[in-house]
Formats: C-alpha cells, structure tokens, sequence
C-alpha cells in the first residue's frame, strides 16, 4: 500500500445502503442490492488522500464518489 494511504483508524460510517429499481410497471419496487457504507475498500479519509495526492484540490461543497460498495453476501 502507499504510504499515504496508510491509516492507522480503519473506522468507516455505519451506514445502510439499499438499492430499489421502480418501474412504471412495477407495482412494488424491487430490491436489487443491500450492502453498508462500512465495507468501502478505503476511509473516507484514505479516499481524500488519494484524491489529493498529486495536486489536485478540494473546495467547500466539493462530492466524492464511493465507487461501487462490496458487501459480506452475493447480493
């Protein structure tokens, strides 16, 4: 790992996250993912260092993407 991106606080939000599709024919929506914030591959603050890194800044406001969340289970 990068030296940068070492962190000695793993910590993350516990956040559940639920991914529903409706549809105009759907009557209910349908769940297609259900995965938490806590199984992000980096922190958030690991997320920022890399962001950063080589120069690039962060303003107030600014929004980072998570990227795609794995999970414990196939769905």
């Amino acid at each position: 790992m990068l030296p940068y991106l070492l962190d000695n606080d793993l910590s993350s939000y516990d956040i559940d996250l639920k991914i529903l599709l409706k549809t105009p024919t759907l009557t209910d929506a349908h769940t297609l993912a259900v995965s938490n914030m806590k199984y992000l591959y980096f922190s958030v603050p690991q997320t920022i260092a890399h962001h950063t890194v080589t120069g690039c800044n962060l303003s107030v406001g600014d929004m980072l993407g998570s990227g795609t969340i794995s999970g414990t289970e196939k769905h």
